[in-house]
């Protein structure tokens, strides 16, 4: 759901703040893709299941609050930055419909084994629209982007 990520953050960003720089856009999508970065590595090391530390609430808060610390304490200039970047976290989490088990790791138990197929299998069997109830998200997603591309872009040149 890489692309879903991106898009329905950019959505949020741009309903939230119209006029975002693009430092705060790149922020907040960089940590909308956090997660999968996080977790998607370490099941690569055999660690985990693609879900894992970044994708639990508890942890992912955990290390959000550390490193507002250190934000707030060595880089002040860059507060405001790292919360839009937390906020794409966040959102992750939202969109990609977490378990609660998964959400709530370790509180709720274990995890499931690791999945021994790899990324690209995984990634097909995703966008299959066979085996993926979520891929309906995602094309819904995409397409509330596309159309607030087309309304920007008519308001921007119905104007001149």
């Amino acid at each position: 759901m890489i692309l879903g990520h991106l898009t329905g953050t950019y959505l949020v960003v741009k309903v939230i703040k119209p006029k975002a720089t693009s430092l705060i856009m790149a922020s907040t999508l960089i940590g909308a893709y956090f997660p999968d970065m996080v977790d998607k590595s370490l099941m690569l090391l055999n660690i985990g299941n693609g879900r894992f530390v970044a994708h639990s609430l508890p942890m992912l808060s955990l290390f959000l609050v550390v490193c507002f610390w250190i934000v707030n304490t060595k880089l002040k200039e860059h507060v405001s930055l790292f919360m839009w970047f937390s906020l794409g976290c966040f959102l992750h989490l939202l969109q990609d419909w977490v378990q609660l088990k998964t959400l709530f790791w370790p509180f709720l138990g274990g995890l499931d084994r690791p999945v021994s197929r790899s990324l690209i299998k995984i990634t097909v069997n995703f966008y299959s629209f066979k085996t993926s109830p979520l891929i309906w998200a995602e094309l819904v997603t995409h397409g509330l982007f596309v159309i607030y591309q087309i309304a920007t872009f008519t308001r921007k040149y119905a104007r001149k």
